[in-house]
């Protein structure tokens, strides 16, 4: 979708569902129609197996609710430029099924080790979209570890992020703890689901995406390039970026640097 020359992916659609669900939320808890702490209840996951029991459906509705501002800011700014990366890469239907695989493990893991540990969550609940979010960075870093993004001037492969977002929780696991422990649930589901991705595309049968040698003919030849242009954008479409051989990328490359010029 493109709005005014700007390209809206499916991260952007969930980041604007959260701003919304957020606002709605706020709305109807300072209008004093529900108390902030039954609304709580109602969609994050508890810590007691039973309790959950009772509400099954905050396995998935607490990924949408978020109680700080600054907790939803962050999550979106993350939530965001992860889309950018992974749409760069990937297709729609790979984000989904990393984001809500992130989403369920996520909130799983939470809800067993606040059933038989509550200590170690505070007795808490657990709420916010970040176990989804990070579940698609780790697929991203498990798919394609090499792939570089720049903070400032600076190169970092995406796997040297995701080691250092698991580090980062690691490091205070004290404060937080179920909150991280959802954290660690979506990376595990992230990797898995990547791990599936890459395997369907070493065993299944590739399409493969012909560049032929250019002919002396220049409006033939641009035909026949505007074709090949097509089928990889079919198959990046279908299987991701990275299902491209070297050659068919450097093709795109050469491509794309001469539609520059």
């Amino acid at each position: 979708m493109r709005l005014k020359g700007y390209y809206i992916n499916t991260a952007d659609i969930l980041l604007l569902l959260n701003v919304m669900l957020f606002a709605l939320a706020k709305v109807v808890t300072l209008s004093g129609l529900i108390e902030e702490s039954e609304l709580n209840s109602w969609v994050c996951v508890p810590y007691s197996l039973n309790l959950y029991l009772e509400r099954p459906w905050t396995l998935f509705s607490y990924a949408f609710y978020h109680v700080s501002l600054s907790h939803l800011f962050w999550n979106m700014l993350f939530l965001f430029f992860t889309g950018r990366i992974f749409f760069n890469l990937f297709n729609i239907k790979q984000f989904l099924v990393a984001y809500i695989w992130g989403v369920v493990i996520g909130g799983a893991a939470f809800l067993v080790l606040g059933h038989f540990l509550p200590a170690s969550v505070s007795n808490t609940m657990l709420l916010g979209a970040s176990a989804g979010i990070i579940s698609v960075f780790a697929f991203i870093a498990t798919v394609t570890p090499s792939y570089g993004v720049y903070i400032f001037t600076l190169r970092v492969k995406v796997l040297y992020l995701l080691g250092a977002i698991i580090l980062f929780d690691l490091f205070d696991f004290s404060a937080n703890s179920g909150g991280k422990i959802a954290h660690l649930g979506g990376i595990i589901a992230g990797i898995m689901v990547g791990v599936m991705a890459k395997y369907q595309l070493w065993s299944r049968k590739r399409m493969r995406v012909e560049i032929p040698e250019m002919k002396p003919n220049k409006p033939e030849r641009q035909k026949v390039k505007q074709h090949c242009i097509n089928q990889l954008l079919d198959k990046i479409n279908a299987s991701g970026y990275a299902s491209l051989t070297d050659k068919e990328k450097k093709f795109l490359f050469e491509a794309s640097k001469e539609n520059d010029m």
